[in-house]
This record gives C-alpha cells, sequence and structure tokens, in this order.
C-alpha cells in the first residue's frame, strides 16, 4: 500500500495534531504572513489504514503498544510520535534507533536480529521503520548484465526481510508503516534515496495491506525537491530540517509524527478511545543510540525527554551537533570501488557538514 498526497478535511488534520499541546487542542491553520504560498500541506488520503482483522479496543490500561525503529531520523520521528500518542493515554510508544544505520551493512547495526529481538521483547501491535539515508550511497550506475542495477538486487533482499520481520505471521500481522526518505540536501544523496525508496514502496506494496509505505520525501519536498522550509499541517511555513541538510528539525519531526498519528489513529481509532488525563511516556530501548549508546541525539528529542508528563526521562543536550560520521561529499563510484557504503563511522577525521573534504579513513556514512 502506497500513501499518496491528497487533500483532506481540516478535521483530519486536527486530529493529527490534537494531542501534540497541554490543553489537547488542534492548533489553528493560519498562514504566515506575508507569502505567496497558499498550498496546503495535507496528511496522507487513508481514512481506514487497511488491515486483516478489525482493530481491538485500546485503553489506558491496555494501551495500543507501538514500536519505533531505524536511524537517526527515526530517533527524531520516535520521540515527536511517542510524546503525540502519549498524551492521548491510550498509547505507549517503544524507541529504538542506531545512529548511521541502515540495511546495506551490519557494521553499525544488523537491524534484522535487532529486529527479531525486539519483536519478541516488546511485542508491538503496530511498527514505524525508517532508514535509507546511511545506505543512499550503494547506489550508483554499475549495471548486471541483465541491465539491472547491482545494488538493487542484493538491497531488496534487505527490504523484504525487514518488512517480514517487522510484521511477523501474516495470519496475525502487526500494522507496519514503513517510512521512506525524506528529501536530501546534498544532489547524490538526494538520488540515492529516491532509488532506495522505489525499492522500498515496491516491496511494500507486495505485503499490503499488512506494510504500508509512507512518502516522506513527498511530504519534505517544495515543487519535488528539498527545503528547509515548508508549510506544515498547522497552516504556517516552519523550519523542518536542521543545517546539515539530513535531520529534522523539532517541527519536522512533529510535522511527521502527527502525520504517521493520523495513519495509525484511522486504524486503532485512538482519539476516540483517548484518556489524555492519564499520559503515557515513551520509553527508550536498551543499546538505543540515545540511551547512553551515541554522544550524538537528533534534535526533537531534548524537549520531550525532558517533559515528564510526556516523554523519556533521559535528558539530552539542546542543540547537538551533527553526528561525526556524518559524510557531506559524494561516495566513490564505478566498477573499482571496493570500500562497503554507509556502514562504519569515521573514526580519526571527520568531515564538517558543508565540507567538500571527505574524511581520511572509513567508508562514508550518513546520520
Amino acid at each position: 500500500m502506497f500513501v499518496a498526497l491528497v487533500a483532506v478535511s481540516g478535521a483530519a488534520v486536527a486530529a493529527a495534531v490534537a494531542y501534540d499541546n497541554a490543553n489537547q487542542k488542534p492548533a489553528s491553520a493560519r498562514p504566515n504572513s506575508p507569502t505567496t504560498d497558499t498550498r496546503r500541506r495535507v496528511i496522507p488520503p487513508v481514512r481506514i489504514l487497511k488491515a486483516r482483522t478489525a482493530p481491538r479496543v485500546i485503553t489506558h490500561a491496555a494501551p495500543l503498544n507501538l514500536w519505533v525503529g531505524g536511524d537517526s531520523i527515526a530517533g527524531e520521528i520516535g520521540p515527536a510520535l511517542g510524546r503525540i500518542a502519549g498524551l492521548t493515554g491510550v498509547v505507549h510508544t517503544q524507541v529504538d534507533y542506531k545512529v548511521s544505520s541502515g540495511l546495506s551493512s551490519n557494521d553499525m547495526r544488523n537491524w534484522q536480529t535487532r529486529a527479531t529481538e525486539q519483536m519478541a521483547q516488546y511485542n508491538p501491535e503496530a511498527v514505524v521503520f525508517e532508514v535509507g539515508t546511511n545506505d543512499a550511497s550503494i547506489v550508483n550506475n554499475t549495471m548486471s548484465a541483465d541491465g539491472t542495477p547491482q545494488w538493487e538486487p542484493p538491497y531488496r533482499v534487505q527490504v523484504a526481510g525487514m518488512m517480514d520481520t517487522l510484521r511477523g505471521d501474516p495470519k496475525h500481522a502487526r500494522t507496519v508503516l514503513w517510512v521512506g526518505a525524506p528529501t536530501m540536501q546534498l544532489s547524490w544523496r538526494d538520488r540515492g534515496v529516491l532509488e532506495l525508496n522505489r525499492v522500498m514502496r515496491e516491496e511494500a506494496e507486495r505485503r499490503a495491506p499488512d506494510v504500508t509505505y509512507v512518502d516522506a520525501y513527498s511530504l519534505f519536498a517544495d515543487n519535488g525537491q528539498y527545503s528547509s522550509s515548508i508549510r506544515t499541517l498547522t497552516g504556517n511555513i516552519e523550519r523542518v530540517r536542521i543545517s546539515d541538510g539530513v535531520h529534522l528539525s523539532d517541527s519536522g519531526a512533529t510535522y511527521l509524527g502527527a502525520v504517521l498519528f493520523s495513519l495509525l489513529d484511522s486504524r486503532w481509532n485512538i482519539t476516540k478511545h483517548a484518556d489524555p488525563s492519564q499520559p503515557i511516556n515513551w520509553a527508550e530501548s536498551v543499546g538505543s543510540s540515545g540511551n547512553g549508546v551515541s554522544s550524538y541525539t537528533p534534535t526533537c528529542c531534548s524537549s520531550s525527554r525532558r517533559n515528564g508528563s510526556s516523554g523519556s526521562q533521559n535528558t539530552t543536550p539542546d542543540t547537538p551537533a551533527p553526528p561525526p560520521s556524518l559524510q557531506t561529499t559524494a561516495p566513490p563510484s564505478g566498477p573499482n570501488t571496493t570500500s562497503a557504503p554507509g556502514t562504519t563511522p569515521n573514526s580519526t577525521s571527520a568531515s564538517t557538514p558543508g565540507s567538500s573534504t571527505p574524511p581520511s579513513s572509513g567508508a562514508p556514512t550518513a546520520p
């Protein structure tokens, strides 16, 4: 199932953001002025997220178990979605992310193994997963004899395996929202995530209705291009990306979190059963990058983690720097390229965002 972007009612937008403030009231849609941009930023047109079985009734005592995983962008989405969903009082969100991870290599994290463990430990009913940014450098022009890009078949196997692990037994499948990578500022990385997103979308469609592909690229694009600021669900033009051209700002994470919440709400009737008088904290798995494993923490997580009523109790810096492994120059390409892309952070000479000089050692990685 592929989630596209079309206009929907204001009520649906309000439902997506209704629980993202202290008073549980929807944000008003007031366009910034002056501007000539009157385009609406809208949520996907999925009034009911399709599934094989009817949803159970969720309550504060028996909340919906939601698991969010992936790379550092998932580490931004998870706390934002956890905060929105947790304020309903009927959703518990478990967050597990690994900076610089992806599916093209197991050097930073073997996601197949990790996901198997996490699914067994938490047994979530709904899953949100996002990767791709760190895998973008595997995309090149090297073709197989049959005309297929050499990178594609093995990556497709990795994507398919993860989707199957996350959804579990098809007879009792979890609801999986697979989030594609958003737009990227650097052209080579942007081209890479577009190709990876294509594979993810195709594999998700093969597993519908259990797996739904969420098109984050379109959600963050402005006329199909990268933009640091877009009109969000609030109706305002907001800065949704930070200066590295990769990660999401607090507003960007909240925006995507609200879209994801609207989809989960359409499946589980969350707002119908909400008990906002008893908010539920989101939590982070042991071994997740924000849980004492990494010095880098995405910007969105800082405020939500300090909010004891709606977030994890972990504390994080207000303005963290981009991860030292962030590679900002194009990876080597061609048939003679042998290094594994997007896997090992550079431990000797980190590149600076915006720099034209690649790291002196280590394979190219992103967030």
